[in-house]
């Protein structure tokens, strides 16, 4: 019986030193994949912030954009209106011109120079 007791507490403390050595080799691998992980994780960190940043900066890009966009359609729109106003200013001149050309009599026209030819739009008056 006392043969089978030192085998046993043999056995035993072979059981817990292999233990010991397991856990000790576990950790080991546990901190060399954590370092992987960490490198890989920093690097994929690294990149997600400057994709960030880049759409960040193309957001900010397109914004301006936009704005600068809206401020050319409302000058556009303001210049067509304007470039109305002024075309139908010129089409009423250009009535009243009409008729103030041919309300002078013939006999006050000055004749036109020799080889010169008459612009058929505008005024007869010289």
């Amino acid at each position: 019986m006392s043969i089978s007791i030192i085998i046993s507490v043999l056995a035993f403390g072979v059981a817990m030193v292999t233990l010991w050595l397991a856990s000790d080799i576990s950790k080991k691998i546990e901190q060399q994949n954590e370092r992987f992980l960490r490198t890989h994780i920093k690097t994929l960190r690294e990149d997600v912030a400057a994709i960030q940043n880049a759409v960040r900066d193309t957001v900010r890009v397109v914004k301006e954009r936009s704005e600068n966009h809206a401020g050319v359609e409302r000058l556009a729109k303001d210049n067509a209106a304007q470039m109305e106003s002024v075309r139908a200013k010129l089409a009423e001149l250009d009535t009243r011109l009409s008729e103030l050309d041919a309300s002078i009599p013939k006999r006050y026209r000055a004749a036109r120079p020799q080889g010169s030819q008459p612009n058929p739009g505008a005024p007869s008056i010289q």
